[in-house]
């Protein structure tokens, strides 16, 4: 996974002619919830390394600052900056699903991730 891929991705997108309160009804659906809760409780924090926590920081707030301007500010900052950290931590602890993949491979292709993967 390439991070930096991924949020140069994010940047490309066009707010503009997306409808932010149904995507993040979409996101709330109880399949899409459920999977990335699964994968964030898979979590352990206490096995990444200060460093690795530092860097998924940067970009959480590279993210966050670049959707909160082209979006004029809204919650999809949070959600997508909250998904910046999911990938990082997931991908430096080796969690995998098929859903991550797919979760990841809709970033890598330029979409937000929401509803049925």
């Amino acid at each position: 996974m390439n991070i930096e891929k991924i949020i140069a991705q994010i940047a490309k997108i066009d707010y503009s002619v997306m409808d932010i309160d149904e995507y993040l009804e979409n996101r709330d659906l109880e399949e899409f919830d459920n999977e990335w809760t699964n994968i964030y409780e898979q979590i352990d924090k206490t096995k990444i390394p200060e460093e690795i926590v530092k860097q998924s920081d940067q970009y959480r707030e590279q993210v966050f600052m670049i959707i909160d301007e082209m979006t004029g500010g809204s919650e999809l900052s949070e959600y997508i900056s909250d998904d910046m950290e999911l990938l990082v931590f997931a991908d430096y602890l080796n969690i995998s699903s098929d859903w991550l993949k797919k979760f990841t491979q809709k970033y890598e292709n330029g979409e937000l991730p929401a509803g049925i993967l």
